[in-house]
């Protein structure tokens, strides 16, 4: 088990010099990246620690047009190591990757004033100041700072020591389950290449449960359903048994390799599902421009607006849904919307994204997932304010999340499980029940099935055979408690005598 840790900001402020200097690694493996002397892809590098763990990095570039690929790196990130030059300061790339850690939700990491060697000392203090100004309006306000130069190797063992207090939080806050809880496995693919002899292999930040060799993944999304099996796990270079969460390469086999892409999700988990509609929890990004204020936020997108979503290392175009049923305002800023993606994209309820606005290009803020298949048809008319907050307000996956998306959708029937009823509805469709028996002496079951599948499906948007099944078990459950009784297929009201035909 590792945290992985990504680097933030401006272009030749030092980042991948930075890592060299911490690791002996070159993150820039592209040839002109080395040519060039900066970073245009996601970097990786390793730190081993004295007491036999290691801290993964992820290097992102810094330059204005390559934000994207800096969201491929960050988007699967316990921690953020953000660098400034002291002979510089903060500059456009450095507010903007903060905007961006902000939308993404990430919390805790370490700062470093690079470049101590060509400044004076009271330079490197006031580029600090200026850094904790900055940091102080995002979610990483607090967070240490420390001075270090890359050239002269000053101030790389405080850089070093601070990193190792940043690893033992992590890890406290987490509980432990760095990676996230461990419902399953889950790999959003950053890299896929080929290696003769080895075929197909994928790189990426593995997250949940363990994941060894020869296990089966299902690959997300993808229209067959396919699944890969994993040949080889390997970490840093060396092929293992079995890999915890942290960075992770793969040696697949399956007919399913050769359309493997970046963005694309391997996993094990069930809560993760391929989706183009999701119900979110939105906020703006800060803003730091004088114009606005330091803090103060940009707004909301409105409704129909388009813009770019950024989730784990896939991106995608999409139209924004405020409209009454899907607009509410939550607290701390936040405001609910339904995103409409140009395409599937695996997602699980709790996901952190970032969007964009393509035209002209600014990072509009950040959102969470709740629900990664929201109601829709019918079932939307249930979408009420306080259906959507207490959603909003229960942790992924707990009792309570369940509980809050039973009740807005009405029904659920998503063929993982055996379909669910709210209680509400249940009542509902037993009032039709009781009805249709009651003006009649007796009712054949097939007929209270029918019209009770019809109640469900008006209210619920809930069809076919799990509907059947629902309205079954509520006849069911009717029978159970004595109100009805049942004679063959002839069901009748209890105390009422039997009837010898059907009128």
């Amino acid at each position: 088990m590792t945290i992985v840790i990504g680097t933030a900001g401006h272009i030749d402020h030092g980042k991948t010099a930075l890592l060299r200097a911490l690791t002996g690694i070159d993150a820039d493996r592209l040839p002109e990246e080395r040519a060039r002397g900066m970073t245009i892809d996601v970097g990786y590098a390793h730190l081993a620690l004295d007491d036999g763990t290691e801290l993964d990095f992820v290097d992102v570039p810094g330059h204005d047009r390559l934000v994207g690929n800096m969201l491929v790196g960050a988007g699967e990130i316990d921690a953020a190591l953000l660098v400034v030059a002291a002979d510089d300061g903060p500059r456009a790339q450095t507010r903007e990757h903060l905007q961006l850690l902000d939308a993404l939700g990430v919390s805790d990491g370490l700062a470093v004033v690079t470049k101590t060697d060509v400044v004076r000392p009271d330079r490197v203090d006031a580029a600090a100041n200026e850094v904790r100004g900055l940091l102080d309006a995002t979610s990483l306000a607090g967070i240490p700072i420390v001075a270090g130069s890359s050239m002269t190797d000053d101030g790389i063992d405080d850089v070093h020591a601070a990193l190792v207090a940043l690893r033992d939080r992590v890890v406290a806050r987490q509980g432990g389950n760095v990676g996230g809880r461990p419902s399953g496995s889950r790999l959003a693919v950053d890299r896929v290449f080929s290696i003769r002899g080895r075929g197909t292999v994928v790189t990426g930040t593995l997250r949940g449960a363990r994941i060894e060799r020869g296990v089966v993944l299902r690959v997300v999304p993808d229209p067959g359903v396919r699944t890969v099996r994993v040949r080889e796990v390997q970490v840093h270079g060396h092929a293992i048994e079995s890999a915890g969460p942290g960075r992770v390469a793969l040696a697949l086999a399956g007919e399913v390799v050769a359309d493997l892409t970046r963005g694309v999700v391997l996993t094990t988990d069930p809560a993760v599902v391929a989706s183009d509609r999701l119900l979110v929890a939105i906020r703006p990004a800060v803003a730091f421009g004088a114009e606005r204020g330091r803090g103060l936020a940009v707004a909301l997108p409105s409704d129909r607006a388009r813009l770019a979503v950024h989730h784990g290392t896939a991106h995608v175009g999409a139209s924004v849904g405020r409209g009454p049923r899907d607009s509410h305002v939550l607290g701390s800023g936040e405001g609910t919307a339904v995103l409409r993606l140009d395409r599937p994209i695996a997602v699980a309820p709790g996901d952190r994204f970032a969007i964009r606005r393509p035209s002209p290009v600014e990072t509009l803020g950040g959102g969470r997932v709740l629900d990664a298949d929201p109601p829709c048809g019918a079932a939307r008319r249930r979408a009420s304010a306080a259906r959507i907050r207490a959603l909003a307000a229960a942790a992924p996956g707990s009792a309570a999340w369940a509980t809050a998306r039973l009740d807005l959708h009405g029904a659920i029937a998503d063929g993982r499980s055996a379909p669910l009823v709210a209680a509400d509805v249940a009542e509902a469709i037993d009032d039709v029940l009781m009805e249709a028996v009651s003006g009649v002496d007796e009712a054949r079951s097939a007929e209270l099935i029918r019209r009770g599948t019809t109640a469900l499906r008006r209210r619920t948007g809930v069809g076919g055979s799990s509907a059947v099944r629902l309205a079954t078990e509520r006849l069911d459950d009717l029978l159970r408690r004595g109100r009805l009784v049942r004679d063959g297929d002839r069901i009748r009201i209890a105390g009422r005598p039997r009837s010898e035909s059907l009128e």
